[in-house]
């Protein structure tokens, strides 16, 4: 990703249970959309990251540079 591009950011945060790491990293199981939305996200270059702690909830955020976006 160019570090000096315009970027549309989506940041969805929950305060549920989380995520188990191990499907986090793997993309497997239950949360096989974890998998795809970053592999999407490569396509266009956008940055996709991912942060969950059991009984801490999950926070997703993607970032999207603005040229890819329109």
């Amino acid at each position: 990703m160019n570090t000096c591009a315009i970027l549309v950011r989506v940041f969805v945060r929950d305060y549920g249970c989380g995520i188990n790491p191990e499907a986090v990293q793997k993309g497997s199981g239950p949360h096989w959309g974890l998998r795809e939305m970053r592999e999407r996200a490569e396509t266009i270059d956008a940055r996709f990251e991912i942060w969950s702690r059991r009984g801490a909830g999950t926070e997703v955020s993607v970032a999207v540079p603005v040229d890819v976006a329109k």
